[in-house]
């Protein structure tokens, strides 16, 4: 009997390692490190001071944290392993200047490459809107309910203007602070979801009917809700009521293709037609001028 011996198959010699093309490290940068990057930091575009100086503030108060964005380096000296700030900055400078400005160190998460051409794609898509962050955070009707947060904040600030086709006329918040404004004003999510039901019986806009709302149920909750029902429907209302007139107003305002509906112009409106509405007025012609400032709103005398 001949036995056939079985060569075992030969092990390949392991590849020799390189180094990853992409690497995440967590690192804390500080105020000297973050200036000698700055001065690799060749292709940015043009750093805006005012973003710059918004970032410091948050790592001056200690508001600033670290939230997965990185600062995106790529290695182009001659050296395999080079200190951070002998790389070459390709995104990142707003927070880097920030940490400079504030004198503060912070950590942030850092990608290295191995090639620039890896970060062809940076910043190539949508930037990340205020709607999309409360709908992260799960809330429904997510644009609208930016768009009511923004507008409320200017209507406090009495920094609401009029502004023809209504650009200009929201505040300015950095996604990170968006919740911490809705927390101080929880009850505009309910206004939010009020606008929303209302919006298919009378197209306005839904931002500025939830502001509306939110302003009007701060003062009496059931009567201020009770107004802009009758608003929308129109339901019962009889000739004199100051709501029909200031419906049938603006319904007829909107028709005209020359008139840009602002949240100004709306919001006065409506707060005329509150004031009026409140006081018992018949009101036959409704006329808001455009200039003026938003009035203020009429408390509500209840009996004793």
């Amino acid at each position: 009997m001949t036995t056939t011996a079985t060569a075992k198959p030969k092990t390949a010699a392991a590849a020799p390692k390189s180094a990853p093309e992409l690497q995440i490290k967590i690192l804390t940068i500080s105020p000297a490190e973050a200036k000698r990057l700055l001065e690799n930091n060749d292709g940015n575009r043009k750093l805006s001071d005012r973003l710059a100086s918004q970032y410091a503030e948050d790592m001056r108060t200690g508001s600033w944290a670290l939230n997965g964005e990185t600062i995106k380096v790529c290695n182009t000296s001659r050296y395999p392993d080079p200190p951070l700030w002998l790389h070459s900055l390709v995104d990142g400078q707003h927070r880097l200047t920030a940490c400079v400005k504030s004198k503060k160190p912070f950590t942030t998460a850092v990608a290295f490459v191995k090639k620039l051409e890896s970060f062809a794609t940076v910043d190539s898509g949508k930037r990340r809107s205020a709607g999309d962050v409360f709908s992260i955070l799960g809330h429904k009707h997510s644009n609208q309910l930016a768009a009511a947060l923004k507008l409320q904040v200017l209507v406090e600030s009495g920094r609401l203007i009029d502004s023809v086709g209504g650009a200009g006329t929201t505040a300015d918040i950095r996604n990170h602070d968006l919740e911490a404004e809705l927390l101080k004003r929880p009850e505009l999510i309910d206004s939010v979801e009020f606008a929303h039901r209302m919006k298919s019986k009378l197209k306005t806009r839904p931002a500025c009917m939830a502001v509306a709302h939110y302003n009007l149920c701060k003062i009496d909750k059931q009567l201020g809700e009770e107004c802009l029902t009758l608003f929308h429907t129109g339901e019962g209302l009889i000739s004199g009521d100051p709501i029909l007139a200031y419906r049938n107003f603006l319904i007829a305002w909107m028709q005209n293709p020359n008139n840009k509906l602002t949240n100004h112009y709306l919001l006065k409106g409506l707060y005329i037609m509150w004031n009026n509405w409140i006081k018992h007025k018949p009101v036959a012609r409704v006329r808001v001028p455009k200039t003026t400032p938003l009035p203020k709103l009429k408390k509500v005398r209840h009996a004793n």
